[in-house]
């Protein structure tokens, strides 16, 4: 068995099937042998059931716990193709490899105490004062220029104390693209990669590194360039597809890198010395983040809602009372978790978070988790 060769056709066969009958949301990062990906395209259509078979037969020969745990991810897809109804909690539980269960209000209680305590003291709904705070610290639409040049400077700082805190220096040019939908960090290969932003929405300023230190340095973009440089020889590194475990990971490393890099207020005294877009209040931007990390959890409840056919107005209601999302936000988010492209995908970032969190007290850990494949069931 070529394990590499045999992982390597197997993701290649599903992209054709998903490319031909598009089944929720899925993503081919290839970096392989052109000459495999030629001979797939020259190929008939993939049987699904057997792609399933052989998705299952891999997983048992491998003692890797990472590739595995990859390999049922392509098992569980490919089960999903051959039209088989999967409730939810076992897609999640298949394609990311974590548990999809009810998160208690008392999980937000928190994060309610923390926004109380870290948006200014002014009048209104907690969800009102939230919504006041964005408005007050957004770039408006229009001037791409100026957020390209606070992004390009916030990348400085996020890539000269990843040097510090990491101990490595690594080439990494990363540049601002605009484009419709959320914000995303595409490693492109090489020492490039690509910082999205939607042009036609307010830029929230107090949340620069928030977005920067996820996306890019050193979050998704970095992450993906170590494992590619050291280790590029693994298959799950050489072919990378989403939905699947390894992006649990990621997304709970994006989402404690902005703490990590800057504890404390270090990154709301570093933006009010110097975006002058910012003007000093008695806001606390730390505790406003780790509310919203917390809130995550929010949209995994309302996704399990839809899954349970909840009609949309009681998952509106659900939301706006415990994400305290605006109208506008709510309006997107009823097209974003109506989509396959959440299901599952939307569970990685609150599970992620989660997941990481008592690892990440180990200053070495971090650095294991950009640059070793770890293992969703070993931690």
């Amino acid at each position: 068995m070529d394990i590499t060769r045999d992982y390597t056709l197997l993701c290649l066969r599903i992209d054709r099937l998903v490319t031909a009958h598009p089944t929720g949301m899925w993503i081919l990062d290839y970096r392989g042998p052109e000459e495999l990906r030629a001979a797939v395209e020259n190929e008939p259509l993939a049987n699904p059931a057997d792609l399933a078979r052989t998705a299952e037969e891999l997983a048992a020969a491998t003692p890797d716990p990472a590739l595995s745990e990859q390999l049922r991810a392509l098992h569980t897809l490919a089960r999903r193709l051959t039209g088989e109804e999967i409730p939810l909690p076992d897609l999640v539980r298949g394609m990311l490899g974590i548990t999809a269960e009810w998160i208690p209000d008392e999980v937000f209680d928190q994060a309610h105490r923390l926004l109380d305590e870290g948006l200014p003291a002014t009048k209104g709904t907690l969800a009102q004062r939230l919504s006041a705070w964005r408005t007050a610290h957004s770039l408006p639409t229009g001037r791409p220029e100026r957020l390209t040049e606070l992004i390009q400077r916030a990348l400085t700082e996020t890539r000269r104390r990843t040097e510090t805190l990491l101990g490595r220096s690594d080439e990494l040019d990363v540049t601002v693209e605009f484009a419709p939908g959320p914000f995303r960090g595409l490693y492109r290969g090489g020492a490039s990669g690509t910082v999205f932003v939607d042009p036609a929405l307010p830029f929230n300023l107090a949340d620069l590194f928030y977005v920067v230190a996820h996306e890019a340095i050193p979050g998704h973009i970095y992450e993906f360039l170590l494992k590619q440089r050291i280790q590029g020889h693994r298959p799950d590194i050489r072919v990378r597809f989403m939905p699947a475990p390894a992006y649990v990971i990621s997304e709970g490393i994006g989402l404690h890198v902005p703490r990590l890099l800057f504890p404390g207020d270090e990154a709301q005294r570093w933006l009010l010395a110097n975006v002058e877009e910012l003007r000093p209040d008695d806001s606390d931007y730390a505790k406003i983040q780790h509310a919203r990390n917390i809130i995550w959890g929010a949209y995994c409840n309302a996704a399990l809602l839809l899954a349970e056919r909840t009609p949309w107005p009681k998952v509106r209601d659900y939301l706006a009372d415990t994400a305290l999302l605006s109208e506008d936000e709510l309006a997107f988010t009823q097209g974003f978790l109506g989509t396959p492209f959440t299901e599952p995908y939307i569970f990685a970032y609150y599970h992620g978070w989660r997941l990481l969190e008592p690892h990440l007290r180990d200053p070495a850990f971090l650095h294991r988790a950009l640059t070793e494949q770890l293992a969703v069931s070993q931690l």
